[in-house]
């Protein structure tokens, strides 16, 4: 799982304007990449919303905020994104700077930046489907 998440983050960490200093590019990449895992978080959270919901106090409660989805989106989603974010910024110090620009050097250009595309767009396609599939359920 490390191995991945450091070829997420050297991927980002590619596209990131090259004439800011090191530590800079890889705050920008850690941001760019917790919007996109807030996508995934978001779309992880809607597709075990019902199982949640099965919860008789949460289901009640759910029921109650049913005409707030709106408010439940952003508030689960400035959460989720919250502890990504607060998550890779503990792991990803500054000292990591000079390990990522190495790693990300490995890889041809082109694959980086083809895998950064295809997750944003995979992440969006799956977080509007997890959206429909959720509203879909509520009667």
């Amino acid at each position: 799982m490390k191995k991945i998440i450091d070829f997420m983050v050297a991927a980002y960490f590619s596209l990131v304007y090259k004439k800011l200093d090191e530590t800079t590019r890889l705050e920008n990449a850690l941001i760019v990449l917790t919007i996109a895992f807030g996508f995934n978080g978001l779309s992880l959270f809607f597709c075990l919303l019902p199982i949640i919901c099965s919860i008789p106090l949460i289901g009640n409660l759910m029921k109650l905020l049913s005409s707030l989805d709106v408010v439940l989106i952003v508030v689960a989603g400035a959460l989720i994104a919250f502890i990504i974010n607060h998550f890779l910024n503990k792991y990803y110090s500054e000292q990591q700077s000079s390990y990522i620009k190495s790693y990300s050097e490995k890889f041809p250009k082109a694959l980086l930046i083809f895998v950064v595309v295809v997750h944003y767009m995979a992440s969006i396609f799956l977080f509007l489907f997890c959206v429909k599939y959720t509203s879909c359920l509520t009667p």
